[in-house]
């Protein structure tokens, strides 16, 4: 039995350097969402769509994908607020987001502060609202 690799690294190097690609993302390694915002803070076109693959091989269900990223990530920010934690004198703390590295790329824990939008939402209603989710 011959061994192969399931992912070719030929693939997996071009998808790095089409994702990080300095022309079109300035410092691309770094965390920067304002990029893929217009200067009147309108979202551009980039959907980094390499990131789902090419010709006969594209995944089916990108359209899915992005929909349903869309959509929880609407659903997160209406209900909740996300905002740094504060130090004991009040000053925020700055955020220096760490990456693992392995198969995929994964975001480190970092601290951050999430509240209810809404002051009169109770425990009670959150767990509701996570359970259902789920």
């Amino acid at each position: 039995m011959q061994w192969s690799q399931v992912l070719p690294l030929w693939h997996a190097s071009y998808n790095w350097a089409m994702c990080h690609n300095e022309e079109k993302y300035p410092n691309p390694s770094e965390f920067d969402p304002d990029r893929f915002l217009n200067p009147n803070g309108t979202l551009t076109d980039d959907t980094v769509s390499v990131v789902w693959g090419f010709g006969r091989r594209i995944c089916p269900g990108r359209y899915l994908g992005e929909a349903s990223l869309w959509s929880a990530m609407a659903c997160l920010l209406a209900v909740f607020k996300f905002s740094k934690t504060k130090d004991e004198t009040g000053r925020e703390n700055e955020i220096n987001p760490q990456w693992k590295a392995g198969i995929t790329m994964r975001l480190q824990p970092f601290p951050c502060s999430i509240t209810p939008r809404n002051g009169e939402m109770d425990i009670a209603a959150l767990q509701d609202l996570i359970r259902v989710s789920v």
